[in-house]
């Protein structure tokens, strides 16, 4: 079982944890081990997210930005088994070659001219009939997609990753095209509509996490493994040097080894026990002598309860004698005399 929104203080350290049973709780397959569920939820059911939401539009296709992330990937390989098409839009060829190798059909590099890629994307876009994007970058980025939409078009905002703000709009496309641009956040998209909707929306999202979150699946996680001690040190030398790409900082927390056993509190301990025992045999010893003792009393009681029985069945039946009535008055009237 997975959970998440934890509140009140609780931790995932915890023995036990109080969430939301619908939006908290998540079944996981019973096969998957547990270390590889690190990271079930925010990026899977975000994938899964981004699909229905595009669908929704009715846009035959979507373009996904930063796509050489472990999101990014989860959305080729979950757009390629529903066969919907998919633009991917990353910053280097190497991250477009690694897409490529996932199975993802179009790439666009934004490195180098942007007039030239632009018009890649424009071109791509118009002839999937794509209708909705959606942007981790934020800044011009942002404004640049709305652009490029058809009328009616809809861009949604899901991350900043260029610490910049939304810009590049055209007020044109918001006026006249009636484009839209709009926040993506995992949570709204779960509750969306009420419980009415919530919950059938997490079982059909759970049952497609569930099958791709073994390894080699299509939401399964790249992990580089540390410990607590070490934990800060690997985030600093994936966060300054060899990156977060395609990979997840999994901490391992060991189990406290057993403490060595002192020879004298090991000696004394099995005295103690010794002790008990013994004095665990006494009292087994009295409880036998006891039982023996009531269930002899309890033979006797029986025994005699027999022989009063059977003093009380030859017993005579006792005889009853009437002392004489005085004569009846002369005006009384006998049976059977006048």
């Amino acid at each position: 079982m997975g959970f998440v929104g934890l509140k009140g203080g609780q931790g995932s350290y915890s023995e036990y944890v109080v969430v939301d049973a619908v939006t908290g709780a998540f079944p996981l397959p019973a096969s998957l081990p547990v270390e590889d569920a690190a990271s079930f939820f925010v990026n899977p059911y975000t994938a899964v997210g981004i699909l229905a939401t595009a669908k929704s539009h009715g846009s035959p296709g979507l373009i996904h930005t930063a796509a050489a992330s472990s999101l990014g990937k989860m959305m080729v390989k979950l757009c390629a088994k529903n066969k919907y098409p998919l633009i991917n839009v990353v910053r280097r060829k190497e991250q477009a070659a690694a897409l490529k190798a996932l199975g993802a059909e179009h790439v666009i590099v934004t490195a180098g001219d942007k007039a030239t890629w632009m018009a890649e994307l424009k071109a791509l876009t118009k002839k999937l009939k794509v209708t909705v994007a959606f942007d981790a970058v934020a800044g011009e980025m942002s404004g640049d997609l709305l652009g490029l939409l058809p009328s009616r078009g809809v861009c949604y905002v899901y991350g900043g990753l260029s610490n910049q703000a939304v810009g590049a709009i055209n007020p044109m496309d918001l006026i006249y095209r009636k484009k839209e641009i709009k926040g993506f956040l995992l949570t709204q998209w779960v509750r969306k509509g009420g419980m009415l909707y919530t919950i059938p929306r997490l079982r059909t999202a759970s049952a497609t996490v569930n099958s791709g979150l073994q390894k080699g699946g299509w939401c399964s996680s790249e992990f580089v493994d540390t410990t607590l001690d070490g934990m800060w040190d690997s985030f600093l030398d994936m966060y300054t040097k060899s990156g977060f790409t395609g990979r997840k900082l999994r901490i391992r927390i060991s189990q406290p080894s057993t403490p060595a056993k002192h020879p004298e509190l090991t000696a004394a301990t099995t005295d103690e026990a010794a002790d008990g025992n013994a004095a665990s045999t006494k009292v087994e010893d009295h409880a036998d002598a006891a039982a023996k003792e009531a269930e002899t009393t309890a033979d006797a009681d029986a025994k005699e309860a027999e022989a009063t029985a059977a003093v009380k069945e030859v017993e005579p039946a006792t005889v009853v004698v009437k002392e004489a009535e005085p004569a009846a008055a002369a005006d009384t009237v006998v049976s059977g005399q006048e």
